[in-house]
């Protein structure tokens, strides 16, 4: 008798069921041989599952004897069952609560219609996610999967789907994290992460983020990165988007003077978001003195507000009044006021960092000198695509940005380090499917 075969996605673990009312050993071989014959094929997906059954009705038999007479080819099958079972599971880095992580496996899900299913190639680590993981914030919650700057490759897409125009096997995606749904007003305004149904990956709790070998994205969110720049590029364009749309929300032209204060990973992607607008010149307020020297290397005059005489510098630079546009990268009741006594009246301060959630700050010194205040948070789809579209230039600036990369082994403790504040990477990048 004939047997049929069908390759399904599934979420269970691979499985192999032979039907047959009289099987010779002919026909086993055969079996066999088929399934090797696209052993490559169902390599390359890392999630398919093989099941195997008769194309007339008739009870299912274990075949016992065949198991003994041609026990190569069966050992070759359950070899061969065993590698697709490990590819019907992922790994993940799941929050437990402050201060801890685990990894643990997890189904590799399937993707539905308008999805992909993502393989991350790198995450960055946010800032965001440090302050969640000690608890400072309450923005991630036990049990959720963290990471929103990814990049990947797609490894499946959902039924009725099609891939992104020139797609190959090998094609990197930076991934918008923002979801939205299309149809409120903030969405057909353009502003997507405004939207009133918003998810964003690794942030809202119910949304698996990309700490984790495997995502599902939706199609739209997947942007290219072009094959001229290192992948893990591609998880720099959502940090890289936060600085740009936060420049933008200034309001700042070309020539125009610029203070940020802070020179972390955030506040950096603000100063490369300047000098894609032609901003300048640039003004970076950093205690740390390697953030400092680091932001320095961009071009910018980067200053100790500890140490050095910072009203005075950035009146030297700016004019007596202060600077007409100030960005706070940091986000803390100290930053606020620094920002507050620095900039001009009727300058525009955009508070950006998150370092805390509740600040206090002199009223009076924003209203009697009517100075603007304006939050900034994410970025448009558009922006997201217009950064992503730099990126795929191999823009000089982003060359020693990712400053380190850690794998399953080593994320717990790079997590507890910078929680601490004992490391001041720049960038630190998770790659799952590294050997790290």
């Amino acid at each position: 008798m004939e047997l049929s075969l069908d390759v399904l996605s599934s979420k269970a673990a691979c499985c192999l069921a032979l039907s047959s009312a009289r099987v010779g050993n002919a026909l086993i071989e055969l079996s066999v041989s088929r399934i090797l014959s696209i052993a490559a094929l169902i390599n390359s997906s890392g999630f398919t599952c093989l099941v195997f059954k008769a194309s007339t009705a008739c009870s299912a038999v274990i075949l016992i004897s065949s198991f003994i007479s041609i026990p190569h080819n069966w050992l070759r099958i359950y070899s061969l069952l065993q590698d697709y079972k490990k590819r019907c599971t992922l790994r993940a880095v799941v929050y437990e609560g402050p201060n801890k992580l685990s990894i643990k496996e997890r189904e590799t899900p399937t993707p539905k219609q308008g999805e992909a299913l993502v393989k991350v190639t790198a995450n960055g680590i946010c800032g965001s996610d440090i302050h969640g993981y000690t608890g400072e914030t309450g923005r991630r919650v036990p049990g959720m999967i963290m990471g929103h700057e990814f990049v990947g490759t797609i490894a499946d897409i959902g039924p009725n789907t099609e891939y992104p125009e020139g797609w190959h096997d090998q094609s990197q995606y930076a991934v918008n994290p923002v979801m939205s749904d299309g149809i409120c007003d903030f969405c057909k305004a353009g502003l997507n992460h405004h939207c009133r149904n918003r998810l964003i990956f690794g942030v809202s709790p119910s949304v698996v983020g990309a700490f984790s070998d495997y995502v599902i994205a939706p199609i739209q969110n997947l942007i290219s990165i072009g094959d001229k720049v290192d992948p893990e590029w591609g998880a720099l364009v959502e940090p890289m988007s936060v600085g740009y749309h936060a420049a933008k929300r200034a309001g700042i032209g070309p020539g125009e003077p610029l203070l940020v204060i802070g020179a972390g990973p955030i506040g950096t992607a603000v100063v490369l978001a300047a000098r894609r607008l032609g901003t300048g010149p640039v003004i970076v307020s950093e205690p740390n003195p390697e953030r400092r020297d680091r932001i320095a290397a961009l071009d910018v005059t980067a200053i100790d507000p500890i140490n050095d005489d910072l009203p005075a510098r950035v009146k030297d630079l700016c004019g007596d009044l202060g600077a007409q546009f100030v960005i706070d990268a940091v986000g803390s009741s100290r930053t606020l006021a620094d920002s507050l006594s620095l900039c001009s009246p009727r300058g525009t301060m955009v508070l950006l960092g998150m370092h805390e959630p509740t600040l206090s700050f002199d009223s009076y010194a924003l209203s009697v000198a009517e100075r603007h205040l304006v939050g900034s948070f994410c970025y448009t789809a558009e922006e997201f695509k217009e950064t992503a579209e730099w990126v795929a230039t191999a823009p000089r600036e982003l060359e020693g940005f990712i400053s380190t990369r850690v794998g399953y082994g080593q994320i717990s403790e790079r997590f507890a380090l910078q929680g601490k504040g004992e490391d001041l990477s720049l960038k630190v990048v998770f790659t799952p499917h590294s050997d790290n």
